[in-house]
């Protein structure tokens, strides 16, 4: 077996690492976007809690479920409605 025969076999033995190295960093880059737009999409949410009279409080939001889901986990959430007169809600 020629020299170039044998690295021409030891490329074939690389390309699936390769391909799967792509696969799995482009998954963990779309998990990531997916995490970030869940942390934008809970501090949009208790913007407009707030803005509708809620008292709105919570912890640092972390990603959870890295693998196969996309999930948070929301620390200390503390939810108050201010209530204005006879027990109605402020509109």
């Amino acid at each position: 077996m020629s020299h170039d025969a044998k690295k021409m076999r030891l490329r074939w033995l690389y390309l699936p690492w390769a391909i799967a190295a792509v696969v799995f960093g482009g998954y963990y880059m779309l998990w990531r976007a997916g995490a970030a737009k869940i942390k934008s999409t809970v501090a949009e949410w208790a913007e407009d809690q707030r803005t509708a009279g809620m008292n709105i409080a919570y912890g640092p939001v972390r990603p959870a479920a890295f693998r196969f889901f996309c999930g948070f986990i929301l620390m200390l959430p503390i939810l108050r409605m201010r209530m204005s007169g006879a027990g109605e809600p402020k509109r």
